[in-house]
This record gives structure tokens, sequence and C-alpha cells, in this order.
């Protein structure tokens, strides 16, 4: 895969300086998928362009690794060595971690300087539309050009790919341009932008249940898609760096840390929001297609009550004890006076919808699940198909060991985890599994 960089600003050949590599030399950087390049094909005064060129080892990737794709050849046959893609991002992170970080060890003053930028992708996954490639660039002030990608220009009447040729073009800083692309290019990787109302994997899961009265109840639980992850991953390195740029020394490295007020923990509130009403937004989108399947098949079904919709692991500002304070919830969900929640066990174990009580002490929060009480790996080794069958009988469900790791014994128990936290929530409804939908 290729990016190129240009500046078109006198003297151009500063894209050296801020790059933090020579235009006359030819570099070479080792990665856990491939390698990279970058060099030089043109530095004048008037135009510099720098190329990060990154190889991918497909077959690599593939060494070593637990055999859960869907096809032997989806392993080797694929869009990975030319397709920009989060690989990149990480390319751009390790050949480019000064000028990403907005420093510039040769000429200080260039490091917050906005230079006429242009950068070229040939290749960008865009399944979302071109649409979606413009939504996503435009609003941060680029120019965006885009040309359609044929699938094989000797049989033109295929068609377009999913691809496109990817032009972007505005005067920013370096480390603005780099920002951008390292944290725009997985959105636009890996189908994230085509999965709005889509499930997920791991402990995401569509149930139909029945209540103590037998009525029944859909219950769903996903979250941002890999959205969030890219962008948590994102801000923690740039906490990181902000801490080394101003010599903040922490115990642990994972301890970095915005200073509210500052332009990185805005930013970081808003995209945390926005992945907030992303899920948020998700959930909405898989109960709506969930109705259709269930009016398809019982035409006599009507929906009697409203939709109980929970955000769990988010930060949001609230006051507790007369002090506005950022409130953190890890596997927990809000639970204020009068507020309903959903407090899922295992597949094959019992669900709750509760009530809040309003606990100050806990600043009004109570227990998301279960919990797992084994890692995923050790419930691999420890459970085995026969036993994940017999622990979800009575609920239709996979029972393969694609899913051993969700396996109920892998959880804690359910019932004592809602009894130590009574003083937290009451329960309005118990709920027991019909069918099971994993990811």
């Amino acid at each position: 895969m290729l990016l190129t960089l240009t500046n078109t600003a006198s003297p151009a050949t500063d894209l050296g300086y801020l790059l933090h590599k020579h235009p006359d030399k030819v570099q070479r950087f080792s990665l856990t998928f491939g390698e990279a390049h970058v060099f030089f094909p043109e530095a004048t005064e008037d135009r510099c362009t720098a190329c990060l060129l990154v190889d991918v080892d497909p077959v690599g990737l593939v060494r070593g690794k637990n055999d859960k794709a869907s096809g032997l050849l989806d392993q080797y046959v694929n869009d990975r060595p030319y397709a920009a893609s989060s690989f990149l991002s990480v390319a751009l992170r390790e050949v480019f971690s000064t000028a990403l970080s907005g420093r510039c060890t040769g000429k200080p003053e260039l490091a917050d300087q906005p230079l006429p930028l242009i950068a070229r992708l040939p290749v960008v996954p865009a399944r979302g539309g071109e649409a979606m490639v413009r939504a996503l660039f435009e609003p941060l002030g680029y120019a965006v050009t885009l040309s359609g990608k044929v699938l094989n220009p000797r049989f033109p009447e295929w068609g377009e790919s999913t691809y496109v040729d990817l032009t972007l073009s505005a005067t920013v800083t370096v480390s603005q341009l780099l920002s951008h692309l390292y944290v725009l290019l997985p959105v636009l990787d890996n189908h994230w932008v085509v999965q709005l109302g889509s499930l997920g994997g791991g402990n995401h899961f569509i149930e139909i249940c029945l209540d103590e009265s037998n009525r029944v109840w859909i219950m769903l639980h996903s979250g941002s898609r890999g959205i969030g992850n890219a962008i948590g991953s994102y801000f923690i390195d740039v906490a990181r760096k902000d801490m080394t740029r101003h010599f903040i020394n922490l115990p642990d490295r994972d301890l970095a840390y915005f200073p509210e007020g500052t332009d990185h923990f805005e930013d970081y509130v808003e995209a945390v929001h926005w992945a907030q009403e992303y899920a948020a937004a998700n959930r909405d989108a898989m109960l709506d297609l969930i109705l259709v399947a269930m009016r398809q098949a019982f035409p006599s079904f009507t929906v009697t009550d409203e939709v109980v919709n929970c955000h769990h692991n988010y930060v949001a500002m609230e006051n507790h004890f007369h002090e506005n304070v950022w409130v953190t919830r890890k596997g927990a969900i809000r639970a204020r006076d009068g507020d309903l929640g959903i407090i899922p066990g295992s597949m094959g174990a019992k669900s709750y919808i509760v009530r809040g009580k309003g606990n100050k002490d806990s600043f009004c929060s109570c227990a998301h699940g279960a919990g797992r009480k084994m890692s995923r790996t050790q419930a691999e080794k420890q459970f085995n198909e026969a036993d994940l069958a017999t622990q979800t009988e009575g609920v239709i469900c996979r029972k393969d060991k694609g899913v051993v790791d969700e396996i109920p014994g892998a959880y804690k128990d359910i019932d004592t985890v809602m009894a130590n936290q009574s003083d937290l929530v009451e329960v309005v409804h118990t709920l027991k599994q019909v069918v099971c939908v994993k990811g």
C-alpha cells in the first residue's frame, strides 16, 4: 500500500525535516506485519514529495495464528497488501512517530506551521461509498478528490470496485494531516463503515427471552463496532506523547492523561461521545431489523413496551456530592433513582431488567453484567463443545468450538452478582433465554 505526502511551500524540502527523513536516502523499517520504505521521488525548492510504501506479508500474518477465518483462502487472498487500512495507520505511527506527535528536532519552528499539503492514497476501501469518504475528511477542511477503480480494465462490464483513488489537499500542519489519516484510515478498514446495524463478536448477542409472566423480550448487546477501540487506541497514544512532551514522568505509561481544558481533552471527549452515539444508533438499527424479522415469522407479534437502552463502558459529566465530575463506567451502567437498566447473565443463564435506587456512594451505578471469572483462553482450555451443550441446554444457540469461550462456566454466577448489588438496584423482571445469537 502507498501514501504520498507533497509540500508545495518553498522551501518544499522542509518536509524532510518535519518527517525526520532525509530526501536523499531510501529508508527501510521493520514492522510486525511486513516492511515499510520511505523515499522521496522529488525534492526541489518548489515541490517535495515523500512516499511511504508498506509491504504487507499476508503469509506472515497467518503463520502461527489460530485459524478462525471463514475460509482457507480468505487468509491469503485479500486486499491487505495494497489497500490503505489500519496497517497503514500502524506504519504511520512507527515510521513518522516524531512528526505525528508534532515535534521537529531540526527546525522546531516548523512543527506548528500550516503548509499547503497534498496526500494521495491510490487504493482506499470505500465500502460505504464515496459519500462516506467525503463525510470523513471534508468537515476537517480537506479538498477531497476521488476517482473510482474498475474491477478489471479488461472487463469494463464488471463495473466499479469498492475502492477509490483518494487525494486530500489542505493548508494544515504535518502533524494534523498525519493524525487525521492515523485515526480515519481504520474507520474505512474492516467494513466498519457498513457495519451499522450489525452485531459483532465476543460477548455481543441477540436474545429472545421470556419473563416471569411468559412475555417475550428482545435483548441485544453490541457496541461501537471497533470504531471506539480505534478512537481509544489513538488517544492513548496521544496522551503518552503529551506526557513525554511536557516532561511528566509517570510510574506507569498507562496512567497518561489529558488535563481538562486542553485541546486534546476536548477532542477526546467529543470523539468518545460520537462513539457512544454510534453505538446507540447501531443498537436501534439492529432492533428495527429484529422487529421486522419477528413480524414476518409471527404476524400477530406486537410491541407492547418501550425500549430499555443503556450504555456501559463510557464517560459522562455528572453532578455528585455537589460537584461536577467526570464519571467513567467500565463494566457498569447508570442506576439513578428510577433508571431502568439491563443486567445480562451468560448465554444459558438468567438476565434481569432492573430499576436503579440512586445509591450515591456508588455514583448511581451498578454492575453491567455477570462478568468473566476466567479468560477466554482459559475457558477454551478448560471446556469443550460437550460442556457447552450441557450448560446451554434448553437454549437454541451455537454450540460449536467457536463460542466455547462464551460458555456460562466462564462467567460469574449472576444470582450472586445480583445479591451483592441489592442496595444499588431492584429487580423488575427476570428473563430466561430461549434463543441466543452470538456474532
